[in-house]
């Protein structure tokens, strides 16, 4: 899992000089920013994604196996926001699946 101290070593490689400058970048205010970081479930890809494009770096997500081959993933974009955003998750993607129509095949 990221955490706060993996996005300051990047911040430093990359010259941002503080996590106010970041949260900047991210149309964040700093409160903001430091409460996203301090969430108990963790950064999601998309705020993965999002501090990446404002660190001027890549975020990659993929599946991996033993061999260190990568069987799925890759390098994720900011434009690929929309589509992450749309997706409904936790209890919703749950509730969408129950309603989704039947295949009457």
């Amino acid at each position: 899992m990221i955490k706060h101290k993996e996005i300051n070593i990047i911040r430093a490689l990359k010259d941002i000089k503080s996590d106010a400058e970041l949260a900047r970048r991210l149309n964040l205010t700093p409160a903001n920013f430091q409460s996203l970081l301090n969430k108990k479930t963790g950064l999601t890809q998309a705020d993965l994604i999002r501090i990446a494009d404002a660190l001027g770096v890549r975020y990659v997500s993929a599946f991996i196996d033993e061999n260190g081959q990568t069987l799925a993933g890759g390098v994720c974009d900011v434009s690929e926001l929309e589509e992450i955003d749309r997706k409904p998750t936790g209890a919703a993607a749950h509730k969408s699946k129950l309603n989704a129509p039947k295949d009457t095949k």
